[in-house]
């Protein structure tokens, strides 16, 4: 990790776009694209979750999931922040279209899928459609939310690529940042308030982490351990806090915080996969 990337990067020529963290920055340079940090008042640690996020799912060996890696973005040789990068997924021969816009317009039968007959009823209607089966790809979102408290996900950010003949194709799974306490909740109490509050829910299925794992029991085995998550964690300790900003990045966490994210992911995954209440 200490071969971490640096990008000087002008606001200027950055992709602008509102998000649940703020105002978001991205860069596209070709192969790749760069993602400032989320802005409301204050920068957000967003870019951290997804790279956190990406090496859990490392750790459990999930294939077809987006990887972002931490970087430094020198911003208009002002600002310096931590952010991430992630290799570009689009191809040329392909386009890429959200769930929620295959429902808005008329090609899926529904606006909302709620519930297990709605979950089931989704995966029925892509193949139908697009003779692609989407099982596995809705499994993989679904534990990975409910392990690091994704409650941003939505059929806005869940993808299909489709071809010229209307032939379905998978998209990468993406999207973490609205997770792990690293961008809402009061701070040491984000597990009580994504677990127990409306205000804060799972996504799409159902208000519950735990009911939406119910939809997959039997399924598949998940299994793994914590282990390129824990030497990311204690990297970002080293580096990345406010008492410990080797970078002097401006957004630095605060050790606090950085604690009680630890803290849901070993609570979490302990209870996912360690306890498999997703398997009878």
């Amino acid at each position: 990790m200490d071969n971490i990337r640096t990008f000087n990067l002008n606001s200027r020529n950055a992709v602008v776009q509102r998000a649940s963290t703020g105002w978001l920055m991205k860069w596209n340079l070709g192969k790749y694209w760069i993602k400032a940090p989320g802005y409301i008042v204050t920068y957000t640690w967003d870019s951290v979750a997804e790279v956190i996020a990406s090496n859990i799912i490392k750790d459990l060996n999930i294939k077809g999931c987006l990887q972002y890696e931490l970087c430094i973005i020198n911003l208009d040789n002002s600002v310096k922040l931590i952010g991430c990068i992630s290799k570009s997924y689009k191809q040329h021969n392909l386009q890429e279209i959200t769930i929620q816009k295959l429902a808005e317009t008329g090609i899926l039968c529904k606006r909302q899928y709620l519930g297990c007959t709605g979950y089931l009823q989704l995966i029925n209607e892509i193949k139908e459609r697009f003779n692609l089966n989407i099982t596995k790809y809705l499994e993989d979102t679904i534990l990975i939310d409910s392990i690091i408290l994704n409650t941003d996900r939505n059929l806005w950010n869940m993808s299909i690529m489709i071809d010229k003949n209307f032939q379905g194709h998978l998209a990468p799974i993406y999207d973490f940042g609205n997770s792990l306490g690293l961008t809402g909740g009061r701070e040491g109490n984000f597990y009580e308030e994504v677990m127990y509050s409306t205000g804060m829910q799972a996504r799409p299925f159902s208000s519950e982490f735990e009911e939406q794992l119910s939809y997959i029991r039997n399924n598949r085995e998940y299994n793994g351990e914590l282990t390129r998550t824990r030497v990311l964690l204690q990297y970002l300790y080293n580096n990345f806090t406010v008492e410990n900003n080797a970078y002097n990045v401006t957004n630095p966490i605060s050790t606090e915080t950085l604690k009680y994210t630890s803290q849901i992911i070993e609570k979490r995954f302990n209870t996912v996969i360690k306890g498999k209440i997703w398997k009878n």
